[in-house]
């Protein structure tokens, strides 16, 4: 099997500002160049179960239902996975059923054998992605590995605008159906508001010309 982890393992976290780091930067440069999008996940021992949870089944709220599953997974399918794992095979299972106990490369085959999807997984900059799994499955699992443990998602950035839609429509109907909210009219007060301030701030500035001109 193959190892999924970056020659990079040094990268920098985000900044202390929220800004991206150098590293992170250029990646989502090369990401962006590919028409593709990186979603960040939280740093945490589950990121990978995040991402799969999203990718599968559309929320990262089921991660832990996705580590469990992994985890059975592995222990009914013993005999493909034990000689991979480095002293006892239960203890390992019992120490995976921990949230915060990171995974990798075990984990990933055993995913992708639950759920019948190829992982492909960008590591470097400008880089082709490696093909962490090849079980000729036609759907894939796309993450981004980084800081030697951390996976994030990567999307088509053609998702990303239909998400948006989505959720515009989500929220619209959200307002109406269970709020009460007239959201046509919101938009009316809203729009009259603007106009109202608008018109005022065109005013002090021509106050403020005629001033000038005296």
């Amino acid at each position: 099997m193959e190892e999924a982890t970056g020659c990079k393992e040094e990268q920098q976290n985000r900044l202390g500002n929220g800004v991206a780091s150098p590293a992170e930067a250029a990646m989502d440069d090369s990401l962006r160049s590919r028409g593709l999008y990186r979603k960040r996940v939280a740093k945490d021992g589950s990121c990978l179960f995040r991402a799969v949870a999203e990718q599968v089944f559309h929320s990262q709220s089921q991660h832990l239902d996705v580590r469990m599953a992994c985890i059975n997974y592995l222990r009914k399918n013993r005999e493909k996975f034990e000689a991979f794992i480095e002293g006892s095979f239960e203890e390992y299972l019992k120490r995976l059923e921990n949230p915060q106990e990171w995974v990798g490369q075990v984990e990933i085959s055993a995913l992708s054998l639950m759920f019948k999807k190829d992982f492909i997984i960008y590591r470097e900059p400008n880089c082709t992605p490696s093909y962490i799994t090849e079980n000729g499955f036609p759907d894939k699992i796309l993450l981004c590995f980084s800081n030697g443990n951390h996976y994030d998602i990567v999307y088509p950035i053609d998702y990303t605008i239909k998400a948006a839609l989505c959720q515009s429509i989500l929220y619209e109907l959200l307002y109406e159906k269970v709020f009460g909210v007239d959201v046509n009219k919101v938009l009316e007060e809203l729009n009259h508001a603007d106009l109202i301030k608008n018109g005022r701030r065109n005013s002090e500035e021509s106050d403020s010309e005629d001033e000038d001109l005296e």
